[in-house]
Parts: structure tokens; C-alpha cells; sequence
């Protein structure tokens, strides 16, 4: 893989410390036209100026508009890094986020990196297509189904080849994610193609892996539920209808959505092999619970810190059920930092233990 080219951030001032942040890098070619449906091709060539990454970039496409910085597009296959200045290469967290593989954005307030970095890691955050865009499944080699893990797949190579531009260790890579990125982070775990591209992993909630109604879908059932949207889209029964789908409007594919379920087509046996893998992956993999995160406490307790003085937090912090007790030893000062971001905050201090 190639390097793309010189890239512009800006810097943040979080929490004391100095952060890098470089948002909006693109880590494939736009999948639109006849990438429409197929794999991620990588950048052909370096960009001839300096990539502008100091403003958000576009988000993937979904009819739920999660990030107000960022308009959906097609065009979404970008990646956003928080890092600080140091001498010695730090561990990289790259996260992928949920939303039911169908709905999301690293332009999300809450998927801000800054303040994790802050705590000598380098983060990463990549988009990756969504719904059918994502999903679809054609049974033709230009047309695989899930090529939204291999965006994130080609995410994760970008990563092991130019994270050191950005002060990130390539052989401490963690990957992360919770609900749907969750999910696929187990999937990164089972599939041989994303073997040596990470370390560790983080599931927060949500796996291929375990016993549930509806994990997957077979291929029969993936092809005929494109084939109901192409019919929905008045595409010709005579025609190839992956290609009448390429050709489709997006506002017309959007409107389709509530009719397309997101579920990742199956081609592995998961529950088989899931043990046996696992056992001879060199992937650090943790079971169990360590840590609870509460940011719903923290939104309730920055409502209700309108109107109180400092000296009543104290009560307001022990009124509320906190999943991240490093809060309390926060003086006021800090506190306002806090609350005035709250999912920024909530994990603080908490990852030491996974991935250094």
C-alpha cells in the first residue's frame, strides 16, 4: 500500500496535553460507480497537494443523520487519528462503531478520540459503509456481500503501513468497538484475512459468536433480499440487476432502506470453529467484564448541574450511578470538562490494562 501524500491537522489543547488531530483522511478510492456493492480498491496514487485534514469530511450513507458536522455521501471511505507529540512509537487503538451496521459515523461527538489520546495512545476511527451499500450481497465477485468489514479490513492495512508517520507502534494495534463494531470486531478475529493486522481486541457488546435469533444471513436469502429492492427500484427482471442497482439514485436506495435488513452474510461456520480459533489466534482477547462505562449517568448528571454551585456536586456525583468512579476524584475545574462533553470522559483512565 502506498503513501498517500503530506496531510494537514490541527491541534487540540485536552486536558493539559497537546493533540494532533488529523480528520477526513482518505484510506480508499471513493466506492462509487462500479465499486458501487464491491470491495475497496486502495488509493491508486499520492495526492498531489496536502490533504485538508482539519475539517470533518462526509459521513456514510444512512437515513439517520448522526453527526450534523458531516453530510452523507457515498464518497465516506476516511478515517480520522488523535495523537500526541513523543520520541517513542505508543500503542494504537483503531475503533469502529456501531449502529446495527446500518447507521454511524466517526464524525460523531462521542467517537471524539482527543481525550483517549491524551493517555499516550494513538486512536483511529474509520468509516465504513452501511445498510445495502455495505451488505448487499450479488454472488458475483464484483458484488461479495459484506464489504463494509473489508472496509474496515482496508482501514486496518492503511493503518499497519503508515500509523508510524502519525507516532503509532504498528505491532500494538488494538482494535475496538461496541454493538455493531463489536460484532465486527469478532469478525476481524474469525477471518484469516485480517490476520497480523492487529495485536488485541475490544468487544464491547455485540459478536458473531454467540447463540442469538438472528446473527447472519444464508446466501439464498441475501440474493433474493437484493433482488426484492432491485424489483422495488423497477429495475428490468431481463437486465443484471447489480447493475441497475449501481445505477440507482441514492435518494431511491434510501427510501428502500426500512425494507433492506443489515445482517452480514454468512460464510463461515462461526459457532464451529469459533473455540478452535481463538485458541491458536495470537489476538490478546479478554472474557469477561472489566470495566462498566455509564455515559447515560453522566448525561443525567450534566442536566442537573445547571443551577448548582461547586460545593453541591460532591452530593450530585454520589445521587448519581457512575460506570466510571475515576470521576469522582475530578476536582471542579476538571469537571466542567467533563460534563460539558460527557461521553469524552466516561472511560478515562480505564484502558491501561488491555493493550499496553
Amino acid at each position: 500500500m502506498k503513501t498517500i501524500g503530506v496531510v494537514r491537522g490541527r491541534t487540540l489543547h485536552v486536558l493539559d496535553t497537546n493533540v494532533d488531530q488529523f480528520v477526513g483522511i482518505p484510506y480508499a478510492e471513493p466506492p462509487v460507480g462500479k465499486l458501487r456493492f464491491a470491495k475497496p480498491e486502495p488509493i491508486s496514487k499520492p495526492f498531489p497537494n496536502i490533504i485538508d485534514a482539519t475539517k470533518p469530511k462526509n459521513s456514510c450513507l444512512s437515513p439517520i443523520q448522526l453527526s450534523p458536522d458531516s453530510p452523507l455521501s457515498e464518497d465516506c471511505l476516511v478515517l480520522n487519528i488523535w495523537t500526541t507529540n513523543t520520541t517513542a512509537l505508543k500503542p494504537v487503538m483503531f475503533w469502529i462503531y456501531g449502529g446495527g451496521l446500518a447507521a454511524g459515523s466517526i464524525y460523531q461527538p462521542e467517537y471524539n478520540g482527543s481525550v483517549l489520546a491524551t493517555n499516550d495512545v494513538v486512536v483511529v476511527s474509520v468509516n465504513y459503509r452501511l445498510g445495502a451499500f455495505g451488505f448487499l450481497y450479488g454472488d458475483r465477485e464484483d458484488a461479495p456481500g459484506n464489504v463494509g468489514f473489508y472496509d474496515q479490513l482496508l482501514g486496518m492495512k492503511w493503518v499497519r503501513e503508515n500509523i508510524h508517520s502519525f507516532g503509532g507502534d504498528r505491532d500494538r494495534i488494538t482494535i475496538f468497538g461496541e454493538s455493531s463494531g463489536s460484532e465486527s470486531v469478532s469478525a476481524h478475529i474469525l477471518s484469516p484475512l485480517s490476520k497480523d493486522l492487529f495485536k488485541r481486541a475490544i468487544m464491547q457488546s455485540g459478536a458473531n459468536m454467540y447463540n442469538r435469533d438472528r446473527d447472519v444471513v444464508n446466501k439464498t436469502e441475501a440474493i433474493s433480499q437484493g433482488k426484492a429492492m432491485a424489483k422495488g427500484l423497477k429495475c428490468n427482471e431481463t437486465e443484471d440487476w447489480i447493475q441497475c442497482l449501481r445505477r440507482a439514485d441514492v435518494k431511491d436506495i434510501l427510501k428502500y432502506w426500512d425494507h433492506f435488513d443489515t445482517y452480514p452474510v454468512s460464510t463461515l461456520a462461526v459457532r464451529q470453529f469459533y473455540y478452535n480459533r481463538l485458541a491458536h489466534s495470537r489476538v490478546t482477547y479478554h472474557l469477561g467484564v472489566r470495566h462498566i462505562c455509564s455515559p447515560n449517568g453522566l448525561h443525567k448528571l450534566s442536566k442537573s448541574r445547571k443551577g448548582h454551585m461547586d460545593s453541591d456536586w460532591p452530593q450530585l456525583l454520589n445521587d448519581e450511578p457512575m460506570g466510571a468512579p475515576k470521576v469522582h476524584g475530578l476536582d471542579p475545574k476538571d469537571l466542567r470538562l467533563v460534563l460539558s462533553d460527557p461521553f469524552h470522559a466516561t472511560c478515562d483512565g480505564v484502558w491501561a490494562d488491555y493493550f499496553l
